[in-house]
């Protein structure tokens, strides 16, 4: 439990660990929520938790009789679990109740801070429209989707709850990257969705597309000729070799470069199912998709890193034969 009420004093604790595990505590002033830091003063912070501590008559006056709390909270692996408390403080009472349908947090607004200005208006601005499109050619091409990560899922979803689970944080700058990650996310999918969409032909029979990080393809189409394979955030490297690599430079003190092992989408000529194939038995003609919002020199160089790890035939340059 992150809010008490003692015998003397309200106490409230919050944990600031970004969507991983992270507990954010919001006053309810109508359809306004304001964060807790606007009323109470830190009596303690360590290792991102923050403790408020106050009397209770003193927050009594400040924030009246009976209030309301809400606590957004998120488990380790990202998933979203709101609750509400309500406080009495006359009667000293505190009562706690799980928020199990998240569209009643809808009519809720956060109080703006400034610096997620823009990228909050740039969200509302594509991504209902990305998703909306992407759900069409779900539609059109009797797809079922499986998605991989809470954030993602998240805005496939329900866009407007990606919004607010992203304006939750107390930090301006948070929340900007938040967004801004969510942006990038609907980008990618909305582009994924387009190359699928010029592959497959409307069909009865349901396909499930796995938009996922890990070792397996996102679709396989085996029904025309030739074949092909399309891959959301194919790794050419082991994942957990490229990270332990990264760890024991750390550990030696020794710098290492970074190497941009996951373009956003890698299509294929012939069936693969999972990277060992294609390393095994490259296939003769790839397509490299790296479906960015905009483009800059550092993600050209990502580009070219890249090609430079593929086998060489696979790749081939404009002058190629």
């Amino acid at each position: 439990m992150t809010i008490k009420l003692g015998n003397s004093h309200l106490i409230v604790r919050e944990t600031h660990k970004s969507s991983r595990g992270g507990e954010y505590i919001y006053l309810i002033r109508g359809s306004k929520l304001v964060h807790i830091s606007r009323f109470l003063r830190q009596s303690n912070k360590e290792y991102g938790d923050v403790t408020y501590e106050i009397p209770i008559q003193e927050a009594e006056a400040m924030l009246g009789q009976r209030v309301e709390f809400i606590e957004f909270g998120f488990s380790n692996s990202g998933y979203f679990y709101p609750e509400i408390y309500q406080v009495d403080f006359r009667e000293r009472t505190l009562t706690r109740e799980v928020v199990k349908n998240l569209n009643s947090l809808m009519h809720y607004e956060f109080e703006i801070l400034g610096d997620e200005y823009n990228a909050l208006q740039e969200y509302e601005r594509k991504v209902p429209l990305l998703i909306e499109r992407v759900r069409e050619i779900e539609k059109k091409l009797n797809l079922c989707m499986y998605i991989q990560g809470a954030r993602g899922d998240e805005v496939y979803h329900n866009p407007e709850l990606g919004k607010l689970t992203s304006l939750v944080f107390p930090n301006p700058r948070s929340r900007a990257r938040s967004l801004k990650e969510k942006i990038r996310f609907a980008h990618e999918f909305y582009v994924l969705m387009l190359v699928i969409d010029s592959i497959l032909e409307p069909s009865t029979k349901e396909m499930t597309l796995r938009i996922t990080h890990e070792d397996w393809p996102t679709l396989i189409a085996d029904k025309i000729s030739p074949p092909v394979t399309v891959w959301y955030q194919f790794s050419i490297e082991d994942w957990f070799e490229v990270v332990m690599r990264g760890v024991i430079a750390l550990l030696k003190g020794t710098k290492i470069k970074r190497i941009h092992v996951k373009p956003d989408i890698m299509i294929f000529k012939g069936k693969y199912h999972s990277r060992g194939d294609i390393l095994k038995n490259p296939p003769d003609r790839a397509v490299l998709i790296d479906a960015k919002v905009e483009m800059t020199q550092g993600d050209l160089r990502q580009l070219l890193e890249y090609r430079a790890k593929f086998p060489t035939k696979c790749l081939r340059t404009p002058n190629s034969s």
